[in-house]
């Protein structure tokens, strides 16, 4: 099965729900919340595109006769764990510096998870709809 369409559409949605929650807290919001929200979504983004690369990663090493290198696995293992420093770090300057709002920063961490749920509901009306035209009750 290629998830290729998956990927994108999940890409796509964050990145509409970005520019939305993004563009109304610069209407509605204080430059504050914006910034701190553009800052959960961009290391939400960077973890997604990491966790991909990863897992990709992984499969191509499980594939019968594939080998890869030792630096190209190194370094999908260092950006597996780099992700969680990252947000880590980003989380204790949060609470230490008080120099962002963590409310906005953790609705950007989470735009990826909002748009994988969104991509289940997609996925499920889909199926449901073909069952239906099947003829399914």
């Amino acid at each position: 099965m290629d998830f290729t369409h998956v990927v994108w559409r999940v890409k796509a949605t964050s990145l509409i729900l970005i520019t939305a929650i993004f563009s109304a807290s610069l209407i509605f919001g204080t430059l504050s919340f914006s910034v701190s929200f553009l800052v959960g979504a961009v290391m939400s983004y960077l973890n997604f595109i990491w966790l991909k690369q990863g897992i990709d990663q992984l499969v191509k090493s499980s594939v019968a006769g594939l080998t890869l290198s030792k630096r190209t696995v190194g370094a999908a293992i260092f950006n597996y764990f780099l992700r969680y420093i990252l947000i880590g770090l980003l989380l204790y300057v949060i609470v230490r510096f008080n120099f962002f709002s963590i409310l906005p920063v953790f609705l950007g961490l989470f735009i990826f998870v909002k748009a994988v749920l969104w991509e289940c509901l997609y996925q499920g009306i889909k199926g449901l709809n073909q069952d239906i035209g099947y003829g399914a009750r």
